[in-house]
């Protein structure tokens, strides 16, 4: 039995892959209580660099080589709080993967990061933070785009002047 190790790692998760079928959801017992994110890289390096910086900030890590492996993963493991992906990736790239996520999840948020020169690119599907940045600065980023989260859905759980009930 294989497993999806080499694209797919986490704090402690592994998931099995049984030979001709399709990824083991995680069961509901071990969903994790920290807020949670994809990293979706396809350089193994930087992947394992961003999974160690959120590690040390206490977030719950899933990793991702592209944009089809994180589709894919996001069908069989608790809910995502953010996902990190790079800009520029082979098979579906961090653009698509925003584009496909606003469609499956709307209030998932997203950070594109990319080490490329984007000059005057507009109309991305999420912020992006350019490469290099320091681990404080992507931490930070990740906070705003939470909190931002977390405003979205309160507000849009309690419309002003509408009482509860």
């Amino acid at each position: 039995m294989g497993s999806y190790r080499r694209h797919f790692s986490g704090v402690g998760w592994v998931l099995p892959r049984p030979q001709g079928k399709a990824l083991i959801p995680v069961p509901s017992g071990c969903l994790p209580t920290k807020p949670t994110v994809l990293i979706v890289d396809d350089d193994a390096m930087v992947r394992s660099l961003l999974t160690r910086i959120m590690e040390l900030e206490r977030y719950h890590v899933y990793a991702a080589a592209d944009g089809l492996d994180a589709l894919r993963l996001l069908e069989n493991v608790p809910p995502v709080d953010v996902v990190i992906a790079d800009l520029r990736m082979p098979r579906m790239g961090g653009q698509e993967l925003a584009i496909e996520l606003s469609k499956r999840y709307p209030r998932m948020p997203i950070l594109l990061i990319s080490g490329a020169y984007l000059g005057s690119i507009t109309g991305l599907a999420g912020p992006v933070l350019p490469k290099p940045f320091t681990a404080m600065t992507l931490v930070s980023r990740l906070r705003e785009l939470l909190g931002e989260r977390q405003h979205l859905v309160h507000t849009q759980a309690d419309p002003p002047g509408v009482p509860r009930g």
